[in-house]
């Protein structure tokens, strides 16, 4: 091209560093969309229950891979992934899970973490327990929130009725 002619399409650069700023913005928005997935699937989970509180709990600190959110209310209402269930289609649904989660080995991973409402009879949690057991699932959890410290009742509920941090207090079961 001569010399004393610019070309109008491509029009000369300054010479230096130059930064491409829409990969960045591109990553940026993937980044918020992916967040606001998981936020929606982690709310599905959960439903407005007021945990116990237990005195010996603990903050979990890895979660399984392979988990199942079963919310008690305190009527004793089953919710999975907000579907409410009686005892016979939550039995369905775990069988289900277990075929997902089972090893070629035979073993399964599969953790049921259970939520229920203080205000819950203990023979619903045994139902569900039972449940569990029968489908060959050993490894449950209950959440509970941390000892409430005297004259500071509902201090352990920072964000609202039942849905602060869920706590591990206890891991049944084992190797069958």
């Amino acid at each position: 091209m001569p010399s004393g002619k610019r070309n109008i399409i491509f029009p000369e650069r300054k010479k230096g560093l130059y930064l491409n700023m829409t990969p960045m913005i591109d990553v940026v928005f993937q980044l918020i969309i992916f967040f606001m997935t998981v936020a929606e699937f982690a709310r599905l989970e959960t439903e407005d229950v007021n945990l116990p509180v237990a005195d010996q709990s603990r903050v979990e600190e890895v979660v399984p891979v392979g988990r199942l959110v079963v919310n008690v209310k305190k009527d004793g209402t089953i919710v999975v992934s907000k579907m409410h269930l009686d005892l016979k289609t939550f039995g369905t649904l775990l069988k289900g899970e277990v075929l997902k989660h089972r090893t070629k080995s035979g073993e399964i991973k599969l953790e049921v973490h259970v939520r229920a409402d203080r205000e819950t009879e203990y023979g619903r949690i045994q139902d569900i327990m039972l449940v569990c057991a029968k489908n060959g699932i050993w490894q449950l959890s209950f959440a509970a929130l941390p000892e409430e410290e005297p004259g500071r009742r509902g201090a352990a509920l920072p964000m609202g009725k039942g849905s602060g941090p869920p706590i591990r207090i206890a891991a049944v079961g084992g190797e069958k």
